[in-house]
């Protein structure tokens, strides 16, 4: 029927999607903490909630708020604190999960050595 396929041609969306999918930062000091930034886009056609966590305590990132409309883009930001004794020249890697009320968690990933 017409009313099904109009349903299936305008049904909601939910995609969020960035352009950083790697943070890299610059090398980091035992103890030290490195700010980093992010952009999360809503390409669907619905308004989101969001939650922003990582995968360590180490890591906090940030979002300036907490919906986020279709088509929008927000700017994230963050810190990394390496570990008072972290090995010098150990790599790291953390996660940084961007959850959505609809849809599928976006996973960034955050990637640093100790100097």
């Amino acid at each position: 029927s017409v009313r099904s396929y109009l349903n299936l041609i305008i049904k909601p969306t939910t995609m969020l999607t960035t352009t950083t999918p790697k943070i890299i930062l610059d090398p980091v000091s035992p103890g030290e903490t490195a700010h980093y930034k992010f952009n999360i886009t809503n390409n669907g056609t619905k308004p989101l909630t969001l939650q922003a966590s990582a995968s360590c305590g180490c890591t906090t990132p940030t979002l300036p708020k907490s919906t986020i409309l279709p088509f929008e883009m927000l700017e994230g930001t963050g810190t990394y604190r390496a570990g008072r004794f972290a090995d010098s020249g150990a790599r790291i890697k953390k996660a940084i999960y961007i959850t959505p009320s609809e849809g599928e968690r976006l996973t960034l990933d955050l990637y640093t050595v100790i100097k």
